[in-house]
């Protein structure tokens, strides 16, 4: 199934809502010629035939060494301190070391509690919803609910519809965005209770380990993927709305051995910024500054009055306004940050 707002009663009505956009934005010059809205312009950056650029590095931190955890995986910001997941003992049974560390904004290791998991792979991705952590545990096909005043679990869990290994959260649909690394496994849109909202083909067999949802940086939402490919740590943009990817890749900056951990979206110095955990030597998390590499979403050249296309404009320039609205409210929702 496809993710397009609604079916029936709210198409009409976004419908309507793009006529009405429409006779504002269709309007006539003296000489009876029509003013047309302005083009889309291209995302920036390089051609794929060129090889995959690399968005310029805000910062980077080092997760291993203060934490002495060779294996961090997922990474969250909570607008003020960031979240890693630690599996120290992953190749040791029982499990018993598997933690939860805490950072301030600039790296500083502040300090951990122990992940409750019993499952072998133990935390991996994160999402923040403003109040609480979520975090995936991967082969329970669970994800948690943190409070992250105790870095305890509050008991509320998440049924996944696979073994969810990525894990991103949109704060203004209250859903949860879940996929499994394997590669070209499907991406999945869930809400509370676990149920599917909508499931989406990975059409370009990414081996996926982070998710972060960005309402910041573009006039509309987008979802960016950290996956285990190109060198290691590939970052691709998926449209949410339309249901599959868009745009370039890019690839991380360091190190070139490094493998994709989790991801998360930071709003910081008022900068959109996509974080990404490096699996290297030694662990680090780099924030990238993505914010001009996501396409806008203009409204397309107004077609002749009268023209079949009008409908289909309308319809159009009414998900632009639905666009508008939930990244205003997304926008009032943003946590502030220094």
């Amino acid at each position: 199934m496809g993710k397009r707002w609604a079916v029936g009663s709210l198409v009409t009505g976004v419908m309507v809502l793009g006529i009405l956009l429409l006779s504002v934005l269709t309007v006539s010059a003296d000489d009876g010629t029509e003013v047309k809205a302005p083009v889309s312009n291209p995302p920036v950056g390089r051609s794929q035939a060129l090889g995959a650029p690399t968005p310029p590095v805000r910062f980077q931190y080092d997760v291993a060494t203060p934490t002495g955890d060779p294996i961090c995986a997922g990474v969250e910001y909570d607008g003020n301190f960031f979240w890693v997941t630690g599996v120290r003992d992953w190749y040791t049974l029982p499990h018993k070391l598997y933690k939860l560390y805490k950072f301030d904004k600039f790296g500083n290791y502040i300090t951990s509690h122990d992940q409750p998991t019993t499952s072998d792979t133990g935390w991996v991705d994160m999402a923040w919803d403003g109040r609480y952590l979520y975090a995936s545990d991967w082969l329970s096909l669970i994800i948690d609910q943190i409070d992250p005043t105790t870095g305890a679990v509050t008991g509320v869990i998440i049924p996944s519809p696979v073994a969810c290994v990525a894990l991103a959260y949109d704060r203004d649909e209250d859903h949860f965005w879940v996929a499994d690394m394997a590669s070209g496994s499907d991406i999945y849109e869930v809400d509370r209770s676990g149920t599917v909202v909508n499931q989406y083909p990975d059409l370009r067999g990414l081996t996926k380990f982070g998710f972060a949802w960005d309402n910041v940086c573009s006039d509309r939402p987008w979802l960016w993927v950290w996956s285990q490919n190109g060198n290691g740590c590939l970052l691709s943009l998926f449209d949410p709305i339309v249901g599959e990817f868009a745009g370039e890749t890019y690839d991380g900056a360091v190190p070139l051995d490094g493998a994709a951990g989790g991801a998360c979206f930071a709003y910081l110095n008022g900068r959109g910024t996509f974080v990404g955990l490096h699996q290297a030597n030694p662990d680090s998390i780099v924030g990238y500054d993505v914010c001009g590499l996501a396409p806008k979403a203009h409204p397309p050249t107004v077609p002749a009055a009268g023209t079949a296309g009008s409908l289909a404009l309308a319809a159009a320039l009414g998900i632009a306004l639905v666009v508008a609205l939930r990244r205003r409210r997304a926008r009032a929702q943003e946590p502030e940050s220094n």
